[in-house]
């Protein structure tokens, strides 16, 4: 019979010997995470436990059906094989999901593994969480696996929920947990020299931007004879808006404004932000279709010449598939004379913020699972999140795919997989994968080094506040959606925006519980920050 080595897996019953192992591993452990500020992987004895039977394992997933395609299959068998795990797929909705997932609660049929947007949707989480529907993945366990144990350390300390860790995130990078998302702001930098405007550096300040915005609407910058060019496009609603103002302005979830915590979405920093936005749409700066129109629309319009710039999606793959875009609409331009990044900016009051998350949900796990399947699930996920697991994930083989791999056909494509979305359950991963070899154009490189030193380090961190997303009042509000909807609404409609806004904040306290909410949230980070206190030497 073969044998796997799991590492502190308590969650297996064992001889009582075992036990008196854990209390000795325990006692070293706490001595030394007292010598330490670190998070640092667990070291822990190991322990001989067999695993290897296959056991069926169901993941709830959007969009992922039984496998049948020779993709699916090769995938399904490797899986199989290599991990011992029988998957059964769940297809989830994309529209209904959480109501799916409630109804799955109550008829104990929730899958063994499923995805969950988790910070977005943080009432079903913790309603989940206290209900005893998921369970906690062990740190005897993960800390143990590289790759896993330094996305799930690097998280805990701000997504802990009681000390315990319940879901594994989505992460942007997993080879860089300190970045965040890669959104970023293109610009047509050769028209920007024609009207008179210099390159960016590795600051901006907000102003000079509408300055060569205004100056992109109000002349004819692709000298179509036509005055059709927009200062600036983009997708998704009020997404852009978050990206291209709110973040900047430093508004966050919760803000510290005069000596108290507040929903960011009511701060006067998204007061600001939101004055700023509303007017460049009302003087037909920003494209009046950024809520309506998808990204591959977007990327068309500031290709063609539609518009000045475009706010997009900036992973290295993205940034490949924008370069050969750019191809196809400029055949006789140069990219990297015709286009720039944006750094990030600087607000009118001098301050730059960056963004600070650096996950999009995240996989939680069904409190019926048994501890070998916990093991191969992690197991699993520790895969994904290396190169090996990530090449395999996409080209079907473990090595590097070599200096040719963009000509090589991916296997993981919506046509030719019913296991498409098992593919992005650990991670995005849509940075380039660790390969020297791989080649890098001159734009990719510059966008690449714009991203890591002008937009994705975090900033003033310290103004961050997390941990009270969870406290109940603040789950049964649901301010973000509610607030989000109004806020797109005055943008696209106000004419006198101080007015609009007090009635949007006066309308927000009055239909949810603010204020109630505002002092759940306040109350514990006082007692956090008290027992911080208690806690100095």
């Amino acid at each position: 019979m073969n044998k796997f080595l799991v590492k502190g897996n308590t969650y297996l019953k064992k001889p009582v010997i075992y036990i008196i192992i854990f209390i000795l591993i325990g006692m070293t452990f706490m001595l030394f995470m007292g010598c330490s500020n670190n998070i640092v992987p667990v070291e822990i004895e190991e322990i001989e436990v067999s695993l290897d039977e296959v056991e069926e394992i169901s993941f709830g997933i959007w969009g992922i059906s039984e496998p049948q395609s020779e993709v699916s299959l090769l995938v399904y068998e490797y899986i199989k094989d290599k991990f011992k795990i029988d998957i059964k797929p769940i297809t989830l909705s994309t529209n209904n999901w959480k109501e799916e997932l409630d109804w799955m609660v109550g008829a104990n049929q929730l899958p063994d593994v499923f995805v969950h947007d988790v910070v977005e949707n943080k009432l079903q989480f913790k309603q989940l969480i206290n209900t005893g529907a998921i369970t906690p993945l062990p740190k005897e366990t993960w800390g143990q696996m590289k790759r896993l144990s330094e996305v799930l350390s690097w998280y805990e300390e701000v997504y802990s929920v009681d000390g315990q860790m319940y879901f594994i995130p989505r992460t942007y990078q997993t080879f860089d947990q300190t970045n965040g998302a890669t959104d970023a702001i293109y610009y047509r930098s050769d028209w920007a020299k024609d009207l008179g405007h210099s390159s960016f550096g590795s600051t901006a300040n907000l102003t000079d931007i509408i300055d060569l915005l205004i100056s992109y609407r109000s002349s004819d910058p692709d000298s179509n004879t036509i005055w059709d060019t927009w200062g600036i496009t983009g997708f998704g609603g009020i997404d852009f808006l978050w990206t291209g103002f709110l973040t900047p302005f430093g508004v966050r979830d919760w803000v510290l404004e005069d000596g108290q915590w507040i929903p960011g979405l009511l701060s006067n920093r998204a007061k600001e932000a939101m004055a700023w936005a509303a007017q460049l749409y009302r003087d037909g700066i920003i494209d009046p279709e950024f809520d309506s129109q998808t990204q591959d629309e977007a990327l068309r319009k500031f290709m063609s010449g539609r518009a000045g710039m475009v706010l997009t999606s900036a992973y290295s793959e993205e940034v490949d598939s924008f370069e050969k875009l750019w191809k196809e609409y400029n055949q006789d331009k140069n990219i990297d004379s015709c286009v720039k990044m944006l750094p990030s900016y600087k607000n009118p009051m001098g301050t730059t913020y960056n963004e600070v998350e650096t996950f999009s949900g995240g996989t939680l796990v069904s409190s019926n699972v048994a501890d070998t399947q916990m093991y191969k699930i992690l197991d699993l996920f520790n895969w994904m999140y290396t190169q090996q697991g990530r090449n395999f994930m996409t080209y079907g083989q473990e090595g590097t795919p070599g200096s040719n791999y963009k000509e090589k056909e991916k296997l993981f494509s919506e046509g030719n997989t019913e296991l498409y979305n098992l593919l992005y359950i650990s991670s995005w991963n849509l940075d380039n994968i660790e390969d020297n070899s791989l080649p890098v154009s001159s734009f990719l490189s510059y966008s690449k080094n714009t991203i890591e030193t002008s937009i994705w380090p975090w900033s003033h961190e310290a103004e961050l506040f997390t941990k009270g997303m969870l406290t109940p009042e603040l789950c049964v509000l649901g301010i973000d959606g509610i607030a989000e909807g109004k806020l797109l609404h005055i943008i696209k409609t106000t004419r006198d925006f101080d007015k609009d806004w007090d009635e949007f904040v006066k309308d927000m306290y009055t239909e949810l519980n603010i204020q109630q909410a505002i002092d759940e949230v306040n109350t514990f980070f006082d007692l956090k920050a008290n027992n911080a206190k208690d806690k100095m030497p």
